[in-house]
């Protein structure tokens, strides 16, 4: 799943639909889409430690949230490569944050919004490194 829709300026998921435009409330009284990681959305507040959550985690680049097995390897070369800023994250055990991200693996944008999440390493890592990087000045790819 990759963000998209800058259309509208609503986030929308690789389906086409806004994010939030449906998705009931659920046990906890969110909406569905504020519970797990979904592209476009803001990435899922979890507490990692007293006073420390997953959305410090988020600034100056891309962080990459391993939360599955495999090796990001092929994305972190790709991120680099391109001379983009990618850390790599991996959760303290316990599953907190891999049950509400949902996803083995999420990518998440310098302003906190997911643009990407995946069950295993990109098959095109530099694909979507060029797809979230966007377009380059002087309209080159």
């Amino acid at each position: 799943m990759i963000a998209g829709g800058p259309d509208t300026g609503a986030p929308r998921a690789s389906g086409g639909a806004p994010v939030g435009a449906s998705g009931s409330a659920g046990g906890d009284g969110e909406p569905a889409w504020q519970r797990a990681a979904v592209p476009g959305g803001r990435a899922p507040h979890v507490w990692l430690a007293p006073g420390r959550s997953t959305l410090d985690l988020f600034g100056p680049g891309f962080v990459l949230l391993r939360l599955g097995p495999g090796s990001p390897e092929g994305l972190v070369r790709a991120f680099a490569d391109r001379r983009m800023p990618l850390r790599v994250w991996e959760p303290p055990p316990g599953g907190a944050v891999a049950r509400r991200y949902g996803h083995p693996y999420v990518l998440v944008r310098p302003d906190g919004h997911v643009a990407w999440c995946g069950d295993r390493p990109p098959g095109d890592p530099g694909g979507l490194a060029d797809l979230v990087r966007g377009p380059r000045k002087g309209g080159g790819a």
